[in-house]
């Protein structure tokens, strides 16, 4: 099961926010978060001025400091968050990268594509710069003017990962990047190994090889990989 939950601000002069997060594989976590807006943070939100959405999150986190303002209650503080920039931005008529500032008015992106349940044709059919039938989210995406793909690794064994990165690779072609994201799913010496494999296929970047908590394997992540 998987599902998201959306939070909407109205403010007293008809203007509307809105903020969602997702779950991926998280079954009955919607609901379970729904309660948390609406019978602990809602009431923290009702009656607040808009253009203090700092104000509004620092008051939101002193109450759910005692039971842990992270996890599931982070998910619905985020939302909220979004649904009041969301909310300040369109009373003040200007978007929220222009509100926080910025630095460019254009960034790269890339297209998060390619599942470790897709088969190699498949893959490489959805990541490809040149397939004739592109997929809806896939390589339509990429020809769309993505010039990055990230692909999931993790499989049992390094020869299938380094295989993946490969049989991709083939498929988009030299001059797109190409990530690869563990998912958290490695031990520390196990994404040291695989990360120095990634490295000399010349992969981007290397996301999330091991538990997000661990900052000692992460210190010896960098200290162990140029990725």
């Amino acid at each position: 099961g998987s599902g998201s939950v959306q939070v909407i601000v109205h403010t007293d002069e008809e203007v509307s926010g809105v903020g969602e997060v997702g779950f991926g594989r998280v079954a009955g976590a919607p609901d379970a978060l729904a309660a948390i807006i609406e019978h602990e943070l809602k009431p923290l939100v009702l009656g607040t001025d808009v253009a203090l959405v700092r104000r509004t999150h620092e008051a939101i986190l002193r109450e759910t400091e005692y039971h842990g303002s992270f996890g599931l209650t982070m998910f619905g503080i985020a939302a909220i968050d979004m649904a009041l920039w969301d909310c300040l931005g369109k009373a003040l008529g200007v978007p929220c990268w222009q509100l926080w500032g910025a630095v460019h008015k254009r960034i790269p992106a890339y297209a998060m594509v390619g599942w470790l349940n897709y088969s190699d044709d498949e893959v490489q059919r959805i990541c490809s710069l040149r397939s004739p039938t592109p997929s809806a989210y896939g390589a339509q995406a990429v020809e769309q003017g993505f010039r990055g793909v990230k692909i999931k690794v993790g499989y049992q064994t390094l020869a299938e990962d380094i295989k993946r990165v490969k049989i991709v690779r083939e498929a988009i072609g030299d001059g797109i990047d190409l990530m690869v994201d563990a998912n958290q799913s490695l031990t520390t010496a196990e994404a040291v190994r695989r990360g120095r494999a990634f490295e000399d296929l010349g992969c981007y970047w290397w996301e999330e090889p091991i538990p997000a908590d661990d900052i000692d394997g992460y210190a010896e992540l960098t200290d162990s990989l140029d990725i």
